[in-house]
């Protein structure tokens, strides 16, 4: 099922497309933008992952300006089943980092999250030495609220309540 095309001030989000899968694995395999994501990806499983789940409609949103096409990152939402709070997480081209993209993209998906989906409480996990995404969780309202441990490595965990976006 596509997701919701989103605009903001500058950006769209919307759903991949095989078009996508290219641009993405470029990104990926950055080693910039897998500096706190973990080891590298073996290029041909990635591709051929990203594929699988943009044609089974999963994954997040591409985002890119809205004037221009071309993939500038994604930004998504994870829901768990049964739960009441999902997982925001972005990464972008490390040639958008500085613009105010990450922020601006986040920003509308955990809106979107509450207003459009219903859901009440999101989080996010952030690399300690991560200073960039950190200023995202911070911008868009997340609160800090200790630490969890992810993958091995001790993350930030940050959060956002509906009820304080309503205020």
């Amino acid at each position: 099922m596509p997701l919701t095309v989103m605009e903001t001030e500058r950006l769209r989000l919307r759903s991949r497309t095989v078009d996508d899968v290219e641009p993405i694995v470029a990104m990926d395999l950055d080693p910039l933008v897998r500096r706190y994501m973990g080891p590298p990806l073996d290029p041909e499983a990635h591709r051929a992952e990203v594929k699988r789940r943009i044609l089974a409609g999963i994954g997040p949103w591409a985002v890119e300006w809205k004037d221009r096409p071309g993939i500038l990152g994604l930004c998504g939402l994870s829901e768990f089943d049964g739960l009441p709070f999902g997982q925001i997480g972005w990464r972008f081209t490390s040639a958008s980092w500085g613009q105010g993209v990450g922020t601006e993209a986040a920003r509308a998906v955990l809106d979107h999250s509450f207003a459009e989906m219903g859901i009440d409480l999101v989080t996010t996990l952030v690399h300690p030495d991560n200073i960039a995404s950190i200023r995202v969780a911070e911008k868009i309202g997340m609160k800090r609220d200790g630490f969890a441990e992810f993958r091995g490595v001790r993350q930030i965990f940050f959060s956002a309540d509906a009820g304080d976006r309503r205020c």
